[in-house]
């Protein structure tokens, strides 16, 4: 629940709503640096639902993550 307020503390409480267990953001908002940065620093805990090239995005930029924690060999 922590992340409801987080996300209230930045949105109008009317775009936030609940559903099955989960919280739903629906809103226009350009592709930014910030919008990138926002969505990643809540890791596990957001899941990006549309439009699908910001899915994409997303997915890309964390297996590029990802790969600087793998061990070399």
């Amino acid at each position: 629940m922590s992340v409801y307020y987080r996300l209230l503390a930045i949105f109008p409480a009317e775009i936030l709503q609940m559903v099955s267990g989960r919280i739903e953001v629906k809103m226009k908002i350009p592709k930014t640096d910030w919008l990138y940065s926002f969505l990643l620093s809540f890791g596990s805990d957001v899941r990006v639902m549309a439009p699908e090239s910001l899915r994409l995005e997303i997915k890309a930029n964390l297996q590029k993550a990802v790969k600087n924690y793998e061990v070399d060999k």
